[in-house]
């Protein structure tokens, strides 16, 4: 029982630091390289959500090879002393394993493009006008990462 409420106390915890955290690294596979990059994302309904443009490396990457890592962390305190000397910040993060997938499905895209902050949703629309793109503003594409 007690492990059981430990693990749950555990997803909790996580799942405050994504929702608090605005910036994001994805790793993906570059054939036998890792490609690692951060993204502005969004958690929402236990899913991973970035924003990207149609075209680039990491669309081409997740094309050819889904699986990936997804990382946050946040700085909780000062360089701390171990063993009397300076060797590590203290932080909490979160890694997250599973397969990306391109959402493909107009009404979900906007719904999850609302959920971004105004600034993000300022910049897509921005872009989106540059591009021709309708009223709706989807000149990027929502790339959802599964838990």
């Amino acid at each position: 029982m007690e492990k059981d409420e430990s693990a749950e106390d555990g997803l909790e915890e996580m799942e405050k630091i994504l929702q608090r955290a605005e910036v994001g690294r994805i790793a993906l596979c570059d054939g036998s390289m890792p490609y690692l990059v951060p993204v502005n994302f969004l958690y929402h309904e236990k899913k991973i959500a970035f924003h990207c443009a149609w075209e680039g490396k990491k669309l081409d990457l997740i094309g050819k090879n889904p699986n990936c890592c997804f990382e946050v962390d946040e700085f909780i305190g000062e360089v701390s002393y171990h063993y009397k000397d300076r060797c590590h910040l203290d932080y909490d993060s979160v890694l997250a394993f599973g397969k990306a997938r391109v959402e493909n499905d107009e009404e979900k895209e906007i719904r999850f493009l609302q959920l971004f902050p105004r600034n993000i949703l300022r910049f897509i629309g921005n872009l989106s006008q540059k591009a021709g793109k309708g009223s709706a503003g989807i000149a990027y594409q929502s790339v959802v990462v599964s838990l």
